[in-house]
């Protein structure tokens, strides 16, 4: 048995983008890299993930970032929501999208991604939230039970342009 390690869940600022760049960039390439032609995954950590890019994300004020540390500040997972407009086929009332919620291959099984789950809604909580919405690849089974496992149910379904390679995903819901 893996023995927990007392993860801490903040706020992540401008600062972390340095440090955030990579993490999200090499977080997406082990949930995907797998099931993506390796051409449209390079463009698509391109266009995503550079520190600019981060950066930019972290300065949005509708966007808000999380990050579950380890006693030495490494991260192990990040979380994102975006307080915006849902696509369309979202029924549920002020609804929040969960953008991103990527645990690091090393700590997946230790309830990092639990962990930022319950941070974020109690985040989408504070700011008037009451449905969390997302969009999940319907071949990401593991996440997918992730998070019906955590209340959310399929809804939909919408595409994702991965670098140019169209991926078909899952739209779930979740009141809170």
């Amino acid at each position: 048995m893996t023995p927990q390690i007392p993860f801490t869940v903040r706020l992540a600022t401008l600062t972390d983008a340095p440090v955030l760049s990579p993490f999200t960039a090499r977080t997406f390439r082990e949930a995907f890299g797998a099931n993506a032609p390796p051409d449209a995954m390079e463009s698509y950590l391109a266009q995503s993930f550079p520190e600019e890019v981060v950066r930019r994300e972290l300065g949005d004020p509708a966007a808000v970032f999380l990050l579950a540390e380890m006693p030495d500040a490494t991260i192990a997972g990040y979380l994102k929501l975006f307080f915006g407009d849902p696509l369309p086929g979202v029924r549920g009332t002020n609804p929040v999208k969960l953008w991103r919620l990527y645990t690091a291959s090393e700590f997946q099984g230790r309830g990092v991604g639990t962990l930022l789950l319950t941070h974020g809604v109690g985040v989408t909580r504070e700011r008037g939230g009451q449905t969390l919405w997302l969009t999940v690849n319907t071949g990401n089974t593991g996440a997918v039970r992730f998070y019906e496992r955590h209340g959310f149910t399929q809804t939909g379904f919408t595409t994702f342009d991965l670098g140019g390679a169209l991926q078909t995903d899952f739209l779930m819901e979740r009141e809170i």
